[in-house]
C-alpha cells in the first residue's frame, strides 16, 4: 500500500511539472510574438530562380457570365485558375499564368456535347 502511495505522488508531481511547462511555452510564446501574422507578412517573397521579381500591368481577365472562380493554385512561377459554372458558356475552363511576368500560357476547355454519341 506505501509503493501505491508513493507511485501516486511521483505521478501528481510528473503531471504538474508538465503542466507547469505547457503553460510557460504558450507564455513565452505569445509574449515574443512567434507564429503571428506579422511574421509572415514581413518575410521577403522570392522565385524559385532567387531573382526579383518584377512588376507587370494588371490582367484582366473575363469570366463568361454565369462562371465563378472555384479554384487557384500556385507552385512555383506558374498560376493555375479553375473556372466552374454551366458548362453550355463556357465556364469549364482551367487557365495557366505565369506568376512571374503574368501572360497567360494556356488553358483548357470542357465543351458541351454536340448530341452525337460514338
Amino acid at each position: 500500500m506505501k509503493a501505491i502511495k508513493i507511485a501516486v505522488v511521483i505521478m501528481s508531481i510528473l503531471l504538474v511539472l508538465g503542466f507547469g511547462v505547457v503553460i510557460y511555452t504558450i507564455s513565452s510564446r505569445v509574449s515574443s510574438g512567434v507564429g503571428s501574422k506579422e511574421d509572415v507578412s514581413n518575410e521577403s517573397v522570392s522565385s524559385p530562380d532567387s531573382q526579383e521579381i518584377q512588376s507587370f500591368p494588371q490582367v484582366l481577365l473575363e469570366i463568361p457570365a454565369g462562371c465563378e472562380l472555384v479554384a487557384s493554385q500556385l507552385q512555383g512561377d506558374r498560376l493555375m485558375l479553375r473556372l466552374g459554372g454551366n458548362r453550355e458558356r463556357g465556364c469549364q475552363q482551367v487557365l495557366l499564368f505565369s506568376a512571374i511576368t503574368g501572360e497567360r500560357l494556356g488553358g483548357w476547355s470542357l465543351a458541351a456535347p454536340t448530341g452525337g454519341t460514338d
